[in-house]
């Protein structure tokens, strides 16, 4: 159904783009107090809209102070990790699975900076395995309603300081962690969330693990400042 009042506020804040000019135009769109920008897209993205996604988040960085980009690992690269960790891939070894996740960590605009990595379920696995194939690069884990158990002999390789969080109602899940934290020699700890349940679906419970996991990279991913601002790339899908 067409709605007059949602095409009109739409009408006022589209901004027509070109790819040369689409950065600068956009930045000075963005008010220069907001410490959060989320950059996504309606549906597929093309060549040009890469581009000029690029170009913002590096002059969100370079030009407003912006110095944490969370992007979400939903690429294939990611998905062949997460699928090992589960057993249903057709790589042999954590090595083979991770080959082509982990090199995009040597990519120009990117190499050498530091990375933290954050999963929840079995992607928590998938995270904590990349920490032990890749110390060099990792300097962060954390687990959200995580299987870190399920990272089997990877657990005591770990050298990243890892933050396990799990709601207080998922009793199950909370003695899985307890268990894989035996295993660990890296810096763990357990954060438990009261009365969340695996999901953190309830009210307030997905803010608290959100500032825990931003306190947890302050503390251990070199340059992150106390209260970071923040570039969040969603997905493309």
């Amino acid at each position: 159904m067409h709605d007059p009042t949602a095409t009109e506020t739409l009408r006022r804040h589209v901004i027509p783009l070109d790819l040369e000019s689409a950065a600068p135009r956009l930045l000075e769109a963005i008010d220069p107090d907001v410490s959060l920008v989320l950059i996504g897209e309606a549906t597929h993205g093309t060549l040009e809209f890469y581009r000029i996604r690029a170009d913002l988040t590096r002059a969100l960085i370079q030009q407003r102070g912006f110095n944490l980009v969370a992007v979400e690992a939903d690429w294939p690269d990611a998905y062949r990790a997460n699928q090992w960790v589960r057993l249903l891939g057709t790589d042999n070894t954590a090595e083979e699975a991770l080959a082509d996740f982990t090199r995009m960590a040597s990519h120009p605009p990117v190499a050498g900076l530091p990375v933290a990595c954050f999963g929840a379920s079995t992607g928590a696995a998938a995270a904590l395995i990349a920490a032990a194939e890749r110390p060099e690069i990792v300097r962060a884990v954390i687990s959200r309603g995580g299987r870190p158990d399920l990272a089997g002999d990877a657990l005591p390789k770990v050298q990243a300081p890892t933050l396990l969080i799990v709601g207080g109602d998922d009793e199950p899940v909370i003695e899985l962690n307890r268990a894989a934290m035996r295993r660990m020699r890296a810096p763990v700890q357990l954060e438990v969330v009261p009365r969340a349940t695996h999901l953190f679906e309830e009210p307030g419970a997905l803010e608290l693990v959100a500032r825990l996991a931003l306190e947890w990279c302050a503390t251990y991913v070199k340059g992150a400042p106390d209260s970071p601002r923040t570039a969040r790339r969603p997905s493309d899908s």
